[in-house]
């Protein structure tokens, strides 16, 4: 998806015609669900039936992976029911804003004294329902900073937190020039 996002529409076509051959899309979800924009579907005699679906919806895009279902009416049901539970039982609250400020960082030698820092993208965190004041993000940086910097140079990192158990750690990153 990130490396080419160009070809992640195919994943969601829902037929195509070959050598004059149609070939259905058997990710039923496509049908079921417009938010549904597929992955993959597949049978092996060994492991049963298997999907690997996204569904997004508002701002949160949900994975969904069944394996080893015992047939491909299982497999749909099973793969539908796990994205509704991700949906209800979980939220994803935007902690920071695409280029909001979130501090300043010290510069040596260079035409401003300061420097803003965010993130380029927005910054959020999946916790369950209701756990969204339980978050705690923790800037760290190494300050000062020596100029000449770049706009989206790694200047400190934020972890976050749920409960002091560490979620992820991403770059916190110069949000201008100087």
């Amino acid at each position: 998806y990130r490396d080419f996002p160009e070809y992640y529409v195919f994943f969601g076509i829902h037929s195509f015609t070959y050598n004059g051959i149609p070939q259905p899309n058997r990710n039923t979800q496509l049908v079921k669900d417009e938010n549904t924009d597929g992955l993959i579907v597949g049978y092996t005699e060994k492991e049963g039936y298997g999907i690997a679906l996204s569904n997004k919806r508002h701002h949160r895009k949900i994975l969904a992976i069944v394996m080893g279902a015992s047939s491909a009416r299982k497999r749909d049901l099973e793969s539908g029911q796990l994205v509704e539970w991700g949906l209800q039982s979980f939220e994803s609250p935007i902690l920071y804003e695409a280029e909001q400020a979130v501090s300043k960082a010290q510069v040596f030698k260079g035409k401003l004294n300061e420097v803003k820092i965010g993130f380029l993208h927005p910054v959020y965190a999946t916790v369950g329902i209701g756990k969204s004041q339980e978050i705690s993000p923790v800037l760290e940086t190494e300050q000062p900073v020596i100029a000449p910097i770049a706009k989206g140079q790694k200047i400190g990192v934020l972890k976050v937190y749920h409960q002091d158990k560490l979620l992820y750690e991403i770059p916190v990153v110069a949000l201008e020039d100087v």
